[in-house]
């Protein structure tokens, strides 16, 4: 129930945006663009990398978006408040006869181009016709993409071999666009009205509604004139240079010809043309051929419409995912299998262990004085602290773990309260290396305590506190470099800049170090835990089970042990990894933070139950068999993101899409490796310090 109250309270607390801004009739409005980005073709190209309008300069923009690959730039698309402008020449571009293959393959590879008016992405569906659905409670709204498609391409059977790609396949461009801005009436008391809300549901979450004064609304005269951006729509058309001018000549309604001409409204519902709606797209549209260089004149068309969707609710459309039943579903599928694996965990603790522990007394009793010999985990008491193979190397992992997951924690805490808000472009990226940074001396701290806990000593501490820190960084630093040598051919800004590179490697270097290096030296002080029993000089040996006692072994452990908590978290996966590479909103901060907690929870029963089963063996060596189990997670990830690249994503169109989404798997699965490992292997430590504290030792 506190979990589910939790994601509720989440979902109610999320306040998107930043502060209102109000415009007056007649005050310009600037439309920037970002770069081109496709679901097909994987990687982000500059807003010069396809004929456009641009006057720049570039937007200085966080280094969370820099490193998504946003660049923006100011576009010469010009605009006053509630002035409707029926035609508007942008810019005129010339395309060489040589750029002409490009722009088709970007065309067939569903490109976009991504326009922001007052923080706003443009969108081509009805954000009105949204809005209306989801007050009548509509569970879904379908695939709402933001961006506006830079074109289309039409096949025909008898062009064979015709088109800048030879394939057949004739190329038009998107070169008219017919921006509808849907804005709300700005009340005089807006912006005070706005802030006294936040600070009146901050005071309830916290219990003082009492203790908020309150606080009066001015009189604004004169601010009825005023408007709020709440939408940005646009209805693209692909317009021939004759049919501009002839349109322009004759004063038509741009709106109306864009709308009447559009080729999926002429088209059948299999997408098939017949011959006039295909001899009216050849004379009407802007086809891009590789016989000659051409002029593609860009022009736009401006609708201002009052909308009845408020302020605060203007970026419900493109957040709201309509998949609360999903969420929903999914907790409970979680809650039952973390259920389940809890009882089996608690049949552990209760009977087994308690039972075989108040058999010993009576047996001895019986015997008089003959001494019952132990069986199973009991065997095992002055072995089961015994150092691990290779300790300082585990105590790494374990810090390097503690780090990502302690990451990931302040993260979805953070994400959860609503607290990092979508219209900050980069903004949860940003925050995430924040994070890692500050949370670095959680994992030196936790390094160097794994390492004397479990030799006993504290030597070699610096360079397991060393490891700890860079374990997982320098693998990222060094992907993300051989990437960028790999896609920096193509022109794309899906890589990192070399610059963000740099400064990413000097906060790890004189911040998190420095940090890390603070908590080892803090653990190195407190000195080692004391154990329940005391191990013995010489080594016990582990009998030889058969082929049963694979069951202990890491390999074992780590091809299997992740089976179930990604279970527990496969719906929310794919949740996210439909908006980290479908380029949809993911809003299920709350949802997403109780599966986590569920998962954690799962992935630390597992091991458990892991280690129990070893120990049971007479098998001592349970460390690594339990680190192993939990990161065991991040295979089944990389697993999980192959099938979606496969299925959702169709391979995608280009390798060097392929490459750049391999990469961040491969990033995100060894990160979740590492911290599922040192849960799992924290719990198992817990869990055998807990029964061997009720064993009697010889």
């Amino acid at each position: 129930a506190a979990l589910a109250a939790l994601a509720g309270a989440s979902e109610a607390f999320y306040l998107p945006g930043v502060a209102p801004r109000a415009y007056s009739e007649g005050e310009p409005l600037q439309v920037k663009a970002n770069s081109f980005f496709s679901e097909l073709g994987g990687l982000k190209y500059p807003t010069a990398h396809l004929p456009g309008c641009l006057k720049g300069p570039q937007v200085k923009e966080t280094l969370g978006e820099w490193m998504e690959g946003g660049r923006i730039e100011v576009s010469e698309y010009g605009m006053e408040m509630m002035r409707d402008v029926n035609y508007q020449e942008a810019c005129t571009k010339s395309v060489p006869s040589a750029k002409a293959a490009a722009v088709a393959r970007r065309v067939q590879e569903g490109y976009n181009l991504a326009l922001i008016l007052d923080n706003l992405p443009v969108t081509v569906y009805d954000l009105e016709g949204a809005y209306d659905l989801m007050q009548q409670g509509a569970r879904s709204l379908g695939h709402l993409s933001k961006g506006i498609p830079y074109g289309f391409s039409v096949s025909q059977p008898e062009d064979a071999g015709a088109g800048p790609l030879q394939d057949g396949s004739r190329i038009f461009v998107h070169n008219h666009f017919v921006f509808n801005v849907l804005v709300h009436r700005a009340a005089g008391e807006l912006g005070l009205k706005s802030t006294q809300d936040m600070l009146q549901d901050g005071a309830s979450f916290a219990g003082l509604e009492g203790y908020l004064p309150s606080m009066p609304s001015p009189a604004s005269p004169g601010q009825d004139s005023e408007w709020l951006v709440v939408g940005f729509e646009v209805m693209p058309c692909s317009v021939s240079k004759e049919a501009q001018e002839r349109l322009a000549e004759e004063g038509g309604d741009w709106v109306s010809w864009c709308h009447d001409h559009d080729p999926r409204r002429l088209s059948s519902p299999d997408g098939d043309l017949d011959g006039d709606t295909w001899s009216e797209i050849l004379s009407t549209g802007q086809e891009v051929t590789s016989e000659a260089a051409q002029e593609i004149k860009f022009s736009y068309s401006v609708v201002f419409t009052e909308s009845d969707i408020p302020w605060t609710h203007r970026w419900d459309a493109y957040l709201y995912t309509g998949g609360s039943d999903s969420h929903f579903f999914s907790t409970i599928n979680s809650l039952l299998v973390l259920a389940m694996l809890s009882c089996l965990v608690a049949v552990i603790l209760v009977r087994t262990v308690r039972r075989d522990l108040a058999l010993d007394e009576p047996l001895l009793e019986e015997e008089a004085g003959r001494l019952q010999e132990d069986f199973g985990w009991k065997l095992l008491g002055g072995d089961v602290f015994r150092a691990p193979k290779s300790p300082g190397l585990l105590a790494a992992l374990v810090g390097c773990g503690w780090h990502m997951a302690t990451t990931a924690g302040f993260i979805l805490l953070l994400a959860g309260m609503g607290l990092i808000s979508p219209a900050v472009r980069g903004g949860l990226l940003t925050t995430g290396l924040v994070a890692a940074v500050l949370s670095a001396y959680f994992g030196g701290r936790k390094s160097v305590r794994c390492l004397v806990d479990s030799t006993g000593h504290s030597r070699g501490w610096l360079g397991v506190a060393a490891a700890a820190t860079w374990m997982a960084a320098l693998p990222c630093f060094l992907i993300l470099i051989l990437l960028n040598f790999a896609i920096w051919h193509t022109g794309t800004t899906g890589g990192v800049p070399a610059w963000a590179l740099a400064i990413l490697f000097t906060l790890w270097l004189f911040i998190a170090f420095p940090i890390a290096l603070l908590g080892a030296i803090h653990a190195r002080r407190a000195g080692p835990c004391e154990n329940p029993t005391k191990t013995n000089k010489i080594p016990r040996i582990v009998p030889y089970l058969g082929p049963g006692g694979v069951i202990g072994h890491p390999v074992f452990a780590f091809l299997f042990g992740g089976f179930l908590p990604f279970g527990v978290a496969y719906i929310e996966l794919h949740l996210i990894f439909r908006s980290m590479f479908q380029y949809q909103a993911f809003l299920g901060f709350g949802f997403l933070l109780v599966t986590s907690i569920i998962t954690t929870l799962v992935t630390v029963e597992v091991a458990v139950l892991g280690t129990y089963s070893t120990l049971c063996l007479e098998n001592w060596h349970w460390q690594w068999q339990s680190w192993a189990t939990g990161a065991s997670l991040g295979l089944y990830l990389f697993a999980f993101g192959i099938g979606y690249l496969v299925v959702d994503l169709h391979g995608l169109h280009t390798a060097g899409g392929v490459l750049l989404y391999i990469t961040y798997l491969s990033i995100l699965s060894m990160l979740t490796g590492f911290a599922a490992g040192t849960v799992a292997y924290l719990g198992s430590n817990w869990f055998v310090r807990r029964i061997f504290s009720f064993a009697k030792s010889d």
